[in-house]
């Protein structure tokens, strides 16, 4: 059994709680648009999907290097065009509130090389 490396990072946790009947619309923005630009702009996605116990909850996991780094990744992404005139007003509308946790320092492995599926990948896949 291979050992992985073991790091330090700091991992986000955000929960979304959508508007009813909007959760299928809000996965294909951020799974079809956001997730793929928060990539393009290194940020580590470590997750996301809906949830499978309610209806209108949603969450996205993502990992930076340090707290610091997630500041200055956010502020870079959040506050850029790309973002702004792309799908930040059609993801915000169907939101009726979210939360974030971020957890600072925090023992990470790491995904595995193929990634977790995300739920609509797990549906389609009968899981």
């Amino acid at each position: 059994m291979s050992q992985r490396a073991v790091t330090m990072r700091c991992v986000e946790i955000r929960s979304y709680r959508l508007k009813p009947g909007t959760r299928d619309t809000f996965d294909r923005l951020m799974s079809d648009i956001s997730v793929p630009m928060l990539r393009h702009w290194q940020t580590d996605v470590v997750c996301h999907g809906a949830s499978a116990h309610d209806e209108v909850f949603y969450y996205l996991v993502r990992a930076y290097s340090s707290v610091e780094d997630r500041q200055r990744r956010q502020d870079e992404f959040y506050g850029g065009t790309e973002w702004r005139d792309g799908p930040r007003q059609a993801i915000l509308d169907l939101i009726e509130d979210r939360a974030c946790y971020p957890l600072g320092s925090t023992p990470y492995i790491g995904r595995h090389s193929h990634g977790r599926p995300h739920h609509r990948q797990a549906q389609e896949q009968g899981k």
